[in-house]
């Protein structure tokens, strides 16, 4: 999971959420606690193939308070998944969902690592 902050009034604000697309399942659920690593605009390389996604196609895990779920099963009948490899996602839409102060959590860690780069390239 990585996050990519937009500058503003001197302070890293994050702005998008980029995740490993799992693509061959129905809805897929990835959890916002674990390790992350900041985003940079020269990470993406020429297989840097990425779908947004929307809030309509977020879905909360009823189960864990810090899971959530992308409903790739809609996303079939409009975009090519195949050769999808990345979701990306605004922090504010994954936020509303979740109803998680997410912006603090990204703003803090991407603020500390502000001096050094902490992302390698996109696998």
């Amino acid at each position: 999971m990585w996050v990519y902050y937009e500058e503003t009034d001197g302070e890293l604000q994050p702005k998008w959420l980029i995740l490993k697309a799992r693509t061959k399942e129905n809805c897929p659920y990835y959890r916002v606690d674990v390790p992350f690593q900041r985003f940079y605009p020269e990470d993406a390389h020429d297989e840097f193939h990425a779908l947004t996604i929307t809030g309509g196609d977020l879905v909360r895990n009823p189960l864990e308070y810090s899971s959530f779920g992308i409903a790739v099963h809609r996303l079939k009948d409009t975009a090519d998944l195949d050769n999808i490899n990345f979701f990306i996602l605004l922090c504010d839409d994954l936020q509303e969902i979740l109803a998680l102060d997410l912006q603090r959590r990204f703003r803090t860690a991407g603020n500390k690592a502000a001096s050094g780069k902490t992302a390698g390239h996109f696998q």
